[in-house]
């Protein structure tokens, strides 16, 4: 991709290429499909905004990604936020509301992991991305990466086997 295309042109061409892996990252991390359609509208009007300062010291991919990460870190802190403002109130009636079959069951795992597992799974397991990619997406080694993923997919492992005492969770690999 050619970085001095105008903004317009390398929006379109990122959110052609990326929104549905955008939106499946968002999706698994924060759990909820209408904050990660949320989360690929704010990231694609970001990366227009801000076209123009992408210097090109790493990849468009790897610059999206960031935006990316960010974004769901600012939904987080106004998620944390509101639960410290509803559990005030003592209104917790409307919170968990989000069901859908199918991915309702690692989404719960996953939001019990912390989040530095949770990333790591997200970006090397259900998106596919490289070790080196994931490495500097998060801006950890390779060897950091790889030890979080094993930590990770162990930990997830043992979680959703404790849940079910059924099933198969075994097809979850490390890549």
């Amino acid at each position: 991709m050619d970085i001095s295309m105008d903004a317009a042109t390398a929006t379109e061409h990122l959110f052609e290429q990326y929104k549905h892996e955008v939106y499946r990252y968002a999706r698994y991390a924060l759990g909820s499909s209408s904050e990660a359609e949320d989360v690929v509208q704010e990231v694609f009007i970001k990366v227009l905004r801000n076209w123009e300062r992408f210097r090109g010291d790493s990849s468009p991919k790897t610059w999206l990604w960031t935006i990316v990460r960010s974004c769901i870190a600012d939904r987080g802190r106004k998620r944390k936020r509101q639960r410290v403002e509803v559990e005030m109130n003592d209104n917790l009636d409307g919170y968990g509301s989000y069901h859908d079959t199918g991915t309702l069951e690692m989404e719960d795992s996953l939001r019990r992991l912390p989040q530095a597992h949770r990333e790591v799974i997200v970006l090397r397991i259900l998106q596919d991305w490289s070790v080196a990619d994931t490495a500097q997406i998060l801006d950890w080694s390779e060897s950091k990466v790889k030890t979080t993923l094993h930590r990770a997919v162990t930990t997830l492992r043992k979680q959703m086997e404790d849940e079910e005492g059924r099933g198969s969770v075994h097809g979850l690999r490390e890549h």
